[in-house]
C-alpha cells in the first residue's frame, strides 16, 4: 500500500514535481558553476550565445521530459497527453485568443493610467528576414514553455491526482509561481501573485475542458501579447515597443483582470451545477 501510494495519485504528482524542480535546480547550479548570470538571458546581445541557447532549451524541455519519463518508467503506461483530440486545433485557437485578450485588456488599462507612455515600432531599421528568424525562435520558446508548464502543472496533476481538483489547482499554481524564482531569477511579490492567479485560471480552463491544448493556447496567447507588446527588444519577439509603462501598475492590473476571470469561471462552474448531483463538465 505504501509503495502504491507513491506510484499513483497525489504521491506520484508530488514526486514528479520534485524531480522537475531538482533538475531545474541542477541547471541553475551548473550555470553558476560556469559563471553564467541570469542577466544574460535578458540581454538581447547574448541571446545567440551557446550557453544561453542550451540553458533555455534545458529549462523549457525539462517539464516535458520529466512527465514523459515518469509516465513511462513509473506508471508504465502509454503517454496520452500528446493525443490530438478532434477539436484540439479549434480549442487551441479559441483559448489563444482568450489568453491574448486577457493580457491585452490588462495592458490597455495600465496604459490608460500610466502618466507618460510612448509607443513605437520595435522593428525600425531592421532586416525583416533577420527579425523573422529571431521571432520564430521566440515563438517556439513560448510554445515549448507554455506546453511544458501546462503539462506539468495542470494536465498531469489534474489527470493523475485523486485529491480535490480545486486543491490541486491551488497547489500546482503556487508551485508554478514559485518556479519563477528558479527560471527567471529574482521575482517581485506582485509577479508571484500574478503567476498564482494565472495558474488558477489555466487550471480552471483545463478542469472544464479536459483538453491540454486549451490550457496551452490560453498560456501561449497571454505570453505572446506580453512579449509582442512590451518594452522587450525585437530579438525577444517584440513588435510594438511600449516605453514608460509602470511595471508594477501593469502587473497589478493583470492580477485584477485574472482575478475577475477566475471569479467568473468559478461562478459559471458552480452556478451550472445541479443541486442534486455533480456534473462531469461545467
Amino acid at each position: 500500500m505504501v509503495g502504491n501510494r507513491f506510484t499513483t495519485g497525489t504521491g506520484l504528482v508530488l514526486i514528479t514535481l520534485m524531480i522537475c524542480f531538482a533538475v531545474w535546480g541542477s541547471l541553475i547550479g551548473l550555470l553558476q558553476l560556469l559563471d553564467v548570470p541570469f542577466s544574460q538571458f535578458q540581454d538581447p546581445n547574448q541571446i545567440t550565445q551557446s550557453s544561453t541557447l542550451i540553458a533555455l532549451i534545458g529549462f523549457v524541455v525539462t517539464p516535458i521530459l520529466t512527465v514523459v519519463l515518469v509516465n513511462r518508467l513509473i506508471q508504465k503506461r502509454a503517454f496520452s497527453f500528446f493525443t490530438t483530440q478532434p477539436d484540439a486545433l479549434h480549442s487551441f485557437e479559441i483559448f489563444f485568443a482568450l489568453g491574448a485578450s486577457v493580457k491585452w485588456i490588462s495592458s490597455i488599462i495600465a496604459l490608460r493610467f500610466s502618466p507618460s507612455v510612448s509607443l513605437g515600432v520595435a522593428l525600425d531599421h531592421i532586416h525583416y528576414g533577420l527579425w523573422a528568424l529571431y521571432f520564430s525562435w521566440s515563438f517556439i520558446l513560448i510554445f515549448l514553455r507554455s506546453f511544458g508548464e501546462e503539462l506539468l502543472f495542470r494536465a498531469y496533476p489534474l489527470t493523475t491526482s485523486e485529491r480535490n481538483p480545486f486543491a490541486m489547482i491551488i497547489v500546482a499554481a503556487c508551485l508554478s509561481s514559485l518556479a519563477q524564482f528558479l527560471t527567471n531569477g529574482a521575482v517581485e511579490l506582485w509577479a508571484l501573485i500574478q503567476g498564482l492567479l494565472f495558474g488558477v485560471a489555466a487550471g480552471l480552463i483545463y478542469l472544464k475542458n479536459k483538453n491540454l491544448w486549451a490550457a496551452v493556447g490560453f498560456h501561449m496567447g497571454f505570453s505572446f501579447i506580453a512579449h509582442a507588446f512590451s518594452d522587450k527588444d525585437w530579438r525577444f519577439g517584440g513588435i510594438i515597443k511600449i516605453q514608460g509603462l509602470e511595471t508594477e501598475l501593469e502587473i497589478k492590473t493583470t492580477c485584477a483582470v485574472l482575478a475577475l476571470f477566475c471569479a467568473f469561471k468559478l461562478y459559471k462552474r458552480f452556478h451550472d451545477l445541479p443541486t442534486h448531483s455533480v456534473i462531469k463538465k461545467a
